[in-house]
C-alpha cells in the first residue's frame, strides 16, 4: 500500500477516550501520532467501520494545556493492528 500521509507520524503511546457515535467510549492507545490524525491500536474485530465519525480526548494532559482537547476524527483505514483516524478538525486550542 502507497503511503498516501501528508503529515509525518511520530511513534508516540498515548492512552485515549474514544467516544463512538451511539455514546459508548472505550480506551485505545496510539501507536502514532501525526498532525494530520493518528493511529489506534485495536484488533481488527475491536475496530470501528471506515467512515465512522467518533471524538478522541486523551486521557493525559498534551503540551500543558487542561484539560485535554477533545477531537473529532474519521476511520480512514482498518488493519490487523487498528485503524486510522484522520482529524476532522486541527484547532486543538
Amino acid at each position: 500500500m502507497k503511503d498516501k500521509r501528508i503529515h509525518e507520524r511520530n511513534p508516540k503511546s498515548l492512552q485515549m477516550t474514544v467516544k463512538l457515535p451511539q455514546g459508548d467510549a472505550r480506551t485505545l492507545a496510539t501507536g502514532n501520532v501525526g498532525d494530520g490524525g493518528i493511529f489506534l491500536l485495536a484488533a481488527r474485530g475491536e475496530c470501528l467501520p471506515v467512515g465512522t465519525d467518533i471524538v478522541i480526548t486523551p486521557l493525559q494532559t498534551i503540551g500543558g494545556t487542561s484539560p485535554p482537547p477533545s477531537i473529532k476524527g474519521r476511520v480512514v483505514h482498518v488493519t490487523d493492528e487498528g485503524m486510522g483516524i484522520a482529524f476532522l478538525e486541527t484547532n486543538f486550542t
